[in-house]
């Protein structure tokens, strides 16, 4: 009787064992695929025009600020380069709220699903509702994503009229979610 106790247990440690290595390796490979299915997912979203699944993985507040920073800071020193003899201190501070106003509505019509959906098919900003076409055509565009730490994921688009590809930053949002947080653009398309 011993024996044969030993011998179910053996088993039984056996199956315990390979359910865990199993289990461990489910659990591992959905953790590491999680943000290639949220870039799916909100791809596909977007292409079906369903805004309220493609808004749930966008972080709007984290994503108008680094777009904002960013065409403010190139709008601002181009500004100075091109006037530098001819704006004193004061004109320009009476010119900040003319950029921040360009620069506001620049963010408010790309940051939407039609505006993130041209701006990472075709390299352009959306800059007037009306000029957004539905149908164009297909560009040659080279798609990169890579992890860049364990929190943060990159989907890099290369687009050929552009000399450097845009980078859409992804951050995990607890375990298995992922949002869009921050988009690097190309110093061209800033201007």
């Amino acid at each position: 009787m011993p024996m044969k106790s030993l011998f179910s247990i053996k088993i039984f440690n056996k199956l315990n064992t390979r359910l865990l290595v199993i289990s461990f390796l489910i659990f591992f490979g959905y953790f590491y695929s999680t943000p290639y299915l949220s870039i799916f997912f909100f791809k596909t979203a977007i292409e079906n025009r369903q805004s309220r699944k493609a808004n749930k993985y966008i972080n709007f507040s984290s994503l108008r600020s680094d777009l904002k920073s960013q065409l403010t800071n190139n709008l601002r020193n181009k500004a100075l380069n091109k006037y530098r003899n001819r704006l004193s201190p004061f004109s320009l501070t009476l010119i900040n709220p003319v950029f921040e106003k360009m620069v506001d509505s620049i963010v408010d019509y790309t940051v939407t699903n039609n505006g993130l959906r041209l701006l990472l098919n075709k390299g352009q900003l959306l800059t007037d509702a009306r000029i957004y076409q539905d149908q164009w055509e297909e560009e040659d565009i080279k798609v990169n994503l890579y992890y860049q730490g364990l929190n943060i994921f990159i989907l890099s688009t290369k687009v050929n009229n552009l000399s450097q590809p845009i980078k859409t930053y992804w951050l995990r949002e607890g375990l298995f979610h992922w949002k869009l947080s921050r988009i690097d653009l190309p110093p061209e398309l800033i201007q």
